[in-house]
């Protein structure tokens, strides 16, 4: 069974956790900020999956170039979506600490 994120993915999610956890004032900026990533990763994990379900096109085939340039296009609209408000990962996360 494939997951959402891979052996990375999750890594970057326990290291965030930890990070979290680590914090000796619990400074809510520093909270909130740590959220926002968590919810970053989580949300570029998922558009990365939801682009493997569109097939690519044969008149156009993709370049690793190509690839690179739209993983990077879609971590930075992941940052964006989380530090706009997200899908309520961050924000969950906030109460929890």
């Amino acid at each position: 069974m494939n997951s959402i994120v891979g052996g990375a993915g999750i890594s970057m999610f326990q290291d965030a956790f930890n990070a979290a956890e680590s914090f000796g004032n619990r400074n809510p900026e520093d909270i909130k900020k740590a959220g926002e990533e968590i919810e970053g990763y989580f949300v570029h994990a998922l558009l990365k999956e939801m682009r493997r379900t569109v097939p690519e096109s044969s008149l156009f085939p993709k370049s690793h170039a190509d690839r690179v340039f739209q993983d990077m296009f879609d971590e930075q609209i992941a940052q964006n979506i989380a530090r706009a408000g997200g899908v309520g990962i961050a924000k969950a996360f906030e109460r929890l600490y």
